[in-house]
């Protein structure tokens, strides 16, 4: 037995990202899963060139006027060749480019999804997570159930027909979302009717968990799955 939630990690094996293999990720979703971690560049000053520092900053204001005299003489020169650099960008074309990004050594990008929120690039046609919170899984299977929940079904049936996979990830423990909301007409029988539907009739593969890390761990973990059995592996 686990002493407490944090020991798992040490049980669980890293990811193991096959070669080519990039996670989609829906540009719309407002709250990402992937984020890629930047690291702040923090500048130290020693003591010795604090004096160094000082002494910079009396020079600056010293010789503001003659920098002022200086670029009165450049804006001229800039302002005419204004022109030509404008000239020169209307002859560019503009290339959309693919920017790759990492989230915990995991390739990812940013891209608009026609099914679903996460993906595979090359798949998005055959492998799809779709994710919701609460208020939106009460959503999708009341007010919208009719104009869009129910096309959007289709297609993931479709997808699966032709070999494909498809998953929903909600963002709760399963028995908060049996509450439902004081908010939505939604019983919770209603809910509870809807996810034994999208598991037999649709085949959908549906997973509760509050925690992002996990839902991120079940989209990586299945987008690998799938991509070794789609290529033979």
């Amino acid at each position: 037995m686990f002493k407490d939630i944090n020991d798992i990690s040490d049980y669980i094996k890293p990811y193991k990202i096959p070669d080519g293999m990039i996670i989609v990720q829906d540009v719309s979703e407002h709250i990402k899963l992937f984020v890629e971690k930047k690291k702040k560049k923090v500048k130290t000053v020693d003591k010795k060139d604090r004096g160094v520092s000082k002494k910079i900053g009396k020079n600056k204001t010293e010789n503001k006027n003659v920098d002022n005299k200086k670029t009165g003489n450049k804006t001229g020169n800039k302002t005419g060749n204004k022109a030509d650099d404008n000239k020169k960008t209307e002859n560019k074309n503009d290339t959309a480019t693919m920017i790759l990004k990492t989230a915990d050594k995991i390739p990812f990008i940013n891209q608009a999804l026609y099914n679903g929120d996460y993906s595979i690039l090359g798949l998005e046609n055959l492998f799809t997570i779709e994710r919701k919170m609460i208020s939106d899984f009460l959503a999708y299977i009341g007010k919208e159930r009719n104009t869009k929940t129910v096309h959007k079904l289709g297609r993931f049936k479709h997808m699966i027909n032709r070999g494909g996979w498809v998953g929903l990830i909600i963002e709760a423990a399963e028995e908060e979302l049996m509450k439902g909301s004081i908010y939505s007409k939604i019983t919770p029988e209603m809910i509870r009717q809807s996810l034994i539907s999208m598991r037999v009739r649709w085949g959908i593969h549906i997973y509760f968990n509050p925690d992002r890390d996990y839902l991120k761990r079940f989209v990586v973990d299945h987008a690998i799955k799938f991509w070794n059995v789609w290529h033979g592996k």
